[in-house]
């Protein structure tokens, strides 16, 4: 939780330390702390803790809410458990006709709009009835659900996490202690506010009692009445308090203000670019030209400006922003993308191990990345790929992928005929596993960890066994690549064979045991030192790993049955 609502809430729920005054005689505190809650950045739409907090938020026209009465929307009773509901009237005991009534039917506000539903199916055994929020809401805001933190999500222009509403459920074993409370981004909610044209009531109840057992008679009672506030509190001295009543709160955004801001968002006029060193594929020429399309020109227009299909050349450390947070970037082999926020629609690799893109891609992105992409620029070592030049240049479809997009789409097409002897790889773990062209010793051992977990942690030590058993033998042996070994020579004939099959993923395994797991300095230093003598980079022995892997877990696939036959 907010740890600001978290104070907030326990100033309620609790007298504090030093409190002035008796505070079971002020309730009526909880009227300020609402108050003072809607200058926040997160805004309370539902807390609840036992009877001692009871905060219900809904919508409601602006429109209306001046013209209700203010006594009986005091008293008010939201349930958060009612929803939509088919209604069956009835004439003298005969169904006569069938309607769909809104959730806070049968209330003044039966037109208001509620956001939170606890649903209770009373017909379903050890049902625990879970929040919901308004789906109405939810898709407007463009938000995701977090089951795992019980949070709702959006995206920022920057592809950035925000956490828009926050549902804290604490289930104690002592039903008194229980707390639950929404929250939801005030920025969000007063944009759909705005939008809809509605405003926030919310309805409130606090109670204190120095006693549980106090009964609230010969009480001293006041009603207050302010523009969009009315409460009634009531008050036994010097043993308890209650304070009821209602909050309304509006948005000053318009609708006007939110079309300026989306207008300055979008105003690519004003759109700024970067320049970059290039070798223009007019001239021929390295050369520094911006990305602005003002200042490229494309096959078909004549002029002096340089091709807007020009490469520019990056340091192979330009990748390891969006490696490092996959959650936020998605990098495929030619492109890389933001949360649907950006686009790289073309990037590539040369012999050299440098990135490049076009001029015309580095166009489209946002100038904060353009400066990214601009601090690694650098002259060419070496041109394009021959991927590049015939798939983009020469507009010719060739199909060249690389042996880690083959380990790749062999371990997806794994995990979808699911044989026994395999555990399914998540896409995460696939997605991570990248080729470590900065040559960086940082970058490869984390890419031999990664290239472990996705293979070597893929085979099932019981599926293997299950293998063995079905061909009438037996072992003790729980070490997974030795399993291996017994499994295919039950389908080979030479145990030569077994064992120069599964010779690369034990090097991978044994590599990442030397290079990360328990890494003794020598071991690593000599593992190291091997990889840059035998293959002159980090980058090129990790290609040759790969392919090693690859050809390794084809035969395997191609040896093994994909159940028990």
């Amino acid at each position: 939780m907010n740890p600001k609502i978290n104070e907030l809430i326990s100033t309620l729920m609790f007298p504090r330390e030093n409190y002035p005054g008796n505070w079971y005689e002020n309730s009526q505190q909880g009227v300020e702390v609402l108050k003072d809650n809607w200058k926040n950045k997160d805004i309370i739409l539902y807390a609840n803790s036992f009877s001692t907090v009871n905060i219900r938020s809904v919508l409601v026209s602006s429109k209306e809410i001046n013209i209700l009465d203010a006594e009986r929307l005091s008293n008010l009773y939201i349930d958060e458990g009612k929803s939509w509901k088919i209604h069956n009237t009835y004439c003298e005991n005969v169904l006569s006709d069938l309607s769909i009534n809104p959730p806070l039917s049968g209330t003044i506000i039966e037109n208001g709009e509620p956001l939170i539903f606890k649903r209770n199916f009373s017909h379903v055994k050890d049902y625990q009835p879970k929040f919901e929020v308004s789906q109405k809401l939810v898709h407007s805001l463009d938000l995701y659900c977090n089951e795992e933190n019980n949070s709702y999500y959006t995206r920022d222009s920057q592809g950035r996490k925000q956490k828009i509403i926050t549902i804290y459920d604490n289930k104690e074993t002592d039903y008194y202690k229980n707390l639950s409370v929404v929250t939801i981004r005030k920025y969000a909610l007063e944009k759909y506010m705005s939008l809809s044209e509605m405003s926030l009531v919310t309805r409130f109840n606090f109670l204190r009692k120095r006693f549980p057992d106090i009964i609230l008679d010969e009480i001293q009672s006041n009603t207050y009445k302010h523009t969009d506030l009315y409460f009634t509190n009531e008050i036994k001295s010097g043993l308890a308090s209650y304070t009821y009543g209602y909050l309304v709160n509006h948005t000053n955004i318009t609708k006007v203000d939110l079309i300026n801001k989306m207008k300055e968002d979008e105003d690519n006029g004003n759109k700024k670019y970067q320049s970059f060193i290039i070798k223009d594929r007019k001239s021929g020429q390295i050369i520094e030209s911006s990305c602005d399309p003002k200042c490229t020109a494309n096959y078909f227009t004549e002029s002096d400006l340089p091709f807007e299909i020009s490469p520019a050349f990056f340091n192979p450390e330009v990748l390891l922003r969006y490696k490092n947070d996959l959650e936020r970037f998605t990098i495929n082999e030619r492109s890389i993308s933001c949360s649907g926020v950006w686009y790289l629609q073309l990037y590539d690799i040369n012999e050299e191990g440098q990135v490049f893109t076009y001029l015309k891609y580095l166009a489209d992105l946002p100038y904060k990345e353009q400066l990214h992409w601009k601090f690694y620029n650098e002259k060419p070592k070496a041109c394009i790929s021959k991927r590049a030049f015939e798939n983009d240049i020469l507009g010719e479809f060739t199909k060249n992928d690389t042996f880690l997009q083959k380990l790749k789409q062999l371990v997806k097409q794994l995990n979808q005929n699911s044989p026994s002897w395999w555990i399914r790889r998540d896409n995460k773990l696939i997605k991570q596993v990248f080729i470590p062209y900065t040559g960086t010793t940082r970058e490869w051992k984390d890419m031999i960890l990664a290239l472990d977990q996705l293979i070597f942690e893929g085979f099932d030590k019981e599926g293997l066994r299950s293998e063995i058993n079905y061909k009438g033998r037996e072992t003790k042996d729980r070490r997974p690549l030795n399993l291996l070994e017994l499994t295919l020579q039950l389908y080979c004939k030479s145990e030569i064979e077994v064992n120069s099959l599964v010779a690369p993923i034990r090097k991978l395994h044994q590599l990442r045991s030397k290079m990360v797991a328990h890494s003794d300095p020598e071991e690593e230093r000599k593992a190291l030192n091997d990889a840059l003598n035998n293959h002159d980079s980090l980058s090129n022995h990790f290609q040759d790993l790969v392919q090693q892997v690859y050809l390794s877990i084809n035969n395997i696939v191609e040896l093994l049955p994909p159940n028990n036959e």
